[in-house]
């Protein structure tokens, strides 16, 4: 906390009073788009995601109106500065989606776009334009992306929900085949993408129930995987963390809590395995059951409607 305490130095309050001669301003900013970056950069590092709110804002508006005088460089950049910093806003967003960024993404070498995607994904960004490039740039960097870039990308992807698509295909295939590369301590962000990739196949499972379904839908103080609000049917898609690790595989105490707690507030909580949907016949058999609850629940909410 020391450096946060002290970051409003004089010395810094002076250089900032330089940059923001009178208030914050963007017509006032003279810097070019590569020094307001290296500004953002340092404003980040020095305040985190406490200080400098007011300040990265203003910058980051002034790049956003400039945004065809940066280099791709820059604009990756100041979106790994906002997402330290835990900074969004609208110029975030403009920038992620200047055509100055986008038109360089399929060139982009592995450990720039793997940055890239992971500020993205921190501030849960999604620029259309620039998601569009990724087929043609995974399709270049996939084989020269470390076992590392690799799980990056894959994690980035599955936190934007791009599981489902030809960009990460392509970087998880390439990732299962580099898996030797991937030390323990990344083994859980891999878990993640396994668990996110299944998560995807079990919404898609729900949404043939012909109920609208709605993936990280708060309830509370959780986030259910996947929820039938209407229904209040709520889809648990548990990874290998939600267990123990000795057999006979017991679910842990936090998982439980939270299923307690949802059923408690009315919901019909329904927890499927990853391993259970990787096994075909257990995953249809799920599937059944979960289309029967859901059978049950619209009979129960009509029956309501009609007394």
């Amino acid at each position: 906390m020391q450096p946060i305490v002290q970051a409003r130095t004089p010395a810094i309050q002076e250089r900032l009073h330089a940059i923001f001669p009178n208030g914050k301003d963007t017509k006032d900013i003279k810097l070019s788009a590569h020094a307001a970056a290296e500004v953002v950069d340092a404003l980040s590092s020095l305040g985190s995601c406490f200080l400098f709110e007011e300040e990265m804002e203003v910058l980051l508006q002034a790049l956003a109106t400039r945004s065809d005088r940066c280099s791709a460089g820059d604009l990756v950049r100041v979106l790994l500065s906002t997402a330290r910093a835990s900074h969004r806003g609208p110029a975030v967003e403009q920038l992620a989606a200047s055509q100055a960024l986008v038109q360089h993404i399929p060139n982009l070498p592995p450990h720039i776009l793997g940055k890239l995607l992971w500020a993205l994904a921190k501030l849960d960004c999604r620029p259309p334009g620039l998601l569009a490039q990724l087929p043609a740039a995974m399709a270049k960097v996939a084989e020269r992306s470390s076992g590392y870039q690799l799980l990056q990308i894959c994690w980035s992807l599955a936190v934007l929900e791009h599981v489902d698509t030809e960009a990460f295909q392509t970087m998880w295939k390439q990732l299962h085949r580099q898996q030797s590369e991937i030390g323990m301590s990344s083994k859980a962000a891999l878990q993640y993408c396994q668990v996110s990739k299944t998560q995807s196949g079990v919404k898609k499972a729900v949404s043939s129930t012909g109920w609208r379904c709605e993936s990280e839908a708060v309830v509370d103080v959780y986030a259910v995987d996947i929820a039938i609000p209407e229904l209040k049917i709520a889809v648990e898609v548990d990874g290998p963390s939600h267990f123990t690790r000795t057999k006979p595989k017991r679910r842990l105490g936090p998982s439980t809590m939270k299923m307690r707690h949802l059923a408690s507030a009315g919901w019909t909580v329904f927890p499927i395995s990853s391993d259970e949907w990787d096994d075909r016949h257990a995953s249809q058999e799920k599937l059944d059951q979960l289309r029967e609850i859901v059978v049950q629940q619209a009979k129960a909410k009509l029956k309501g409607t009609h007394e």
